[in-house]
This record gives structure tokens, sequence and C-alpha cells, in this order.
């Protein structure tokens, strides 16, 4: 009789919980989903629908900071497309605020990859630089630097932070960009995304971004 209970017991606790089990792979599943269709989104609307599915991802589990990261990811890809079709300053601003609230989340995120993190506020502040150059390029530039150079600081492995910081500091004077060699970080992004498997439980994005380093340093 009492083993009976117990069982009975086991099953009623099962049956109450059963998203114990099922979330790390609904989890996955989910995330997987969205970023297949982000690895291929190029408009606003592509984005947009983007950001909506991490954003419903983050609500369901709201412990995992990589549904934050491509949430903020995604408002900030939508400065740089708002900034290329010449989109009003207000909508940009509106991107760069929410852009913002989920980079400070990611920020006290126990889980979250710190490289990871400070790449993104890199790629945030350099959004705004391309969103109005003339007033952003002195406003944010050092905020740029900052930013990748700590995420290469937390991971030399990282080859993300190394190809952005090429791309921002190619057109830049060697006067402003001090120690940085562009070439070189190319050739080591270059090496570091070759071996990179896409695992889902990290950033992958990024590799595309080597084809718009044209200048090597002197």
């Amino acid at each position: 009789m009492k083993k009976n209970f117990v069982t009975i017991v086991f099953l009623c606790l099962f049956a109450m919980f059963p998203s114990i089990s099922a979330a790390p792979a609904s989890y996955k599943s989910s995330l997987e989903a969205a970023l297949s269709k982000l690895d291929s989104a190029e408009t606003l609307s592509d984005y947009q629908q983007c950001l909506v599915e991490f954003e419903h991802i983050s609500e369901a589990y709201a412990n995992e900071w990589l549904p934050v990261y491509y949430s903020a990811y995604c408002n900030i890809q939508m400065i740089y497309v708002s900034s290329r079709n010449k989109n009003d300053a207000e909508a940009i601003s509106k991107l760069s605020e929410k852009a913002m609230k989920q980079l400070e989340k990611l920020q006290s995120s126990l889980k979250a990859d710190s490289s990871e993190v400070q790449t993104l506020i890199g790629h945030y502040y350099a959004s705004l630089v391309a969103s109005n150059p003339s007033e952003n390029g002195r406003k944010y530039y050092l905020q740029v630097l900052e930013s990748y150079n700590k995420a290469i600081e937390h991971n030399p492995e990282n080859p993300r932070p190394l190809c952005l910081r090429a791309v921002f500091c190619q057109y830049m004077p060697a006067s402003l960009i001090p120690g940085i060699n562009i070439s070189e970080d190319k050739r080591k992004a270059s090496a570091l995304y070759a071996k990179d498997k896409k695992p889902l439980e990290q950033p992958y994005w990024g590799a595309e971004y080597l084809d718009y380093i044209n200048i090597t340093n002197k």
C-alpha cells in the first residue's frame, strides 16, 4: 500500500510539472527555428518577425540569455537597415532605446557570455555612428572601440569583435586607433570563423562582415 501511494504521488507530480523535463528540448527547437529565420533576414520586416519570435522565447524561458541577446541584435540590425533606407530619426531612436534596454538586461545576467555582450554593445554604438556619421562619429567612436577591445580581452578567440573592430577602424586615421592592426584582425577572425561550427549555445554570426574589410593598416 505504501509503495502504491508513493508511486501515485510521483505520477501526480510528474503530471503537474511536465515542462520540467520538456523545457530544454522545447527551448532548443524554438531557438533553432528562430535562428534559421534570422540567418536569412535582410529587411526591416524580416528582422521584426525574428524579433517577435525571440521576445516570445525570452518570455517563456526567462533564465536564458540568448533570446535577449538576439532580441537586441535584431533591434541593432534594424538600426543599420533603417540608416541605409534613410528612415526618420524618431524610428531609429525608438529602436536604439529598445536595444539599450535589452543590452542592460544582458549586462546584469550572470549566465551571459561577457565577450559576446561587449561585442554586441560595440555593434550597437557602431550602428548609432552609421545612422548619423557626422553627428555620432565623434560622439560614440570611443564606446565602439572600448567595447570591442573589452570583448577581445574577455575572449581573444572570439572572431566577432576582431572582425567588427576591423570593419569599423578601416577608414579611421591611424592616430585614433593606436595598436590596432586591421590586417591582423581580419586574418585572425577569418581563421576563427573557419573553425566555427555554429553552436546553438553561442552566437555565431558575423563572418559576412569579413568581405567589408578592404583596407590594411600601415
